[in-house]
């Protein structure tokens, strides 16, 4: 299984978030149990999923893949200050 693929990015990038990942041709739950696939991003008072989609230049859509709790929670737009989340951010220039 191709995990970058389905956080739709490549190994180069879940390789240098992962830099304890010495043997990168191993699978998940071989040697590696938490992989991380994106930057880590704590939510601030006033936050909100569209805004920080926004500022770090991707969609509301990235953030509920690589936050499947928010998408179970059914208010997808409210956050609670304080609270983690993992946000792959777009190194591409936005229009």
């Amino acid at each position: 299984m191709d995990i970058a693929f389905l956080f739709q990015t490549d190994w180069i990038q879940l390789w240098s978030l992962n830099p304890d990942i010495t043997k990168p041709d191993f699978g998940v739950g071989d040697e590696v149990s938490i992989l991380n696939t994106g930057h880590l991003y704590q939510v601030g008072s006033g936050d909100y999923l569209t805004g920080i989609a926004y500022k770090m230049g991707v969609t509301v859509k990235s953030l509920l893949l690589h936050n499947a709790d928010l998408a179970q929670s059914g208010s997808e737009d409210t956050l609670p200050t304080g609270k983690t989340i993992c946000v792959m951010p777009s190194s591409c220039k936005r229009e």
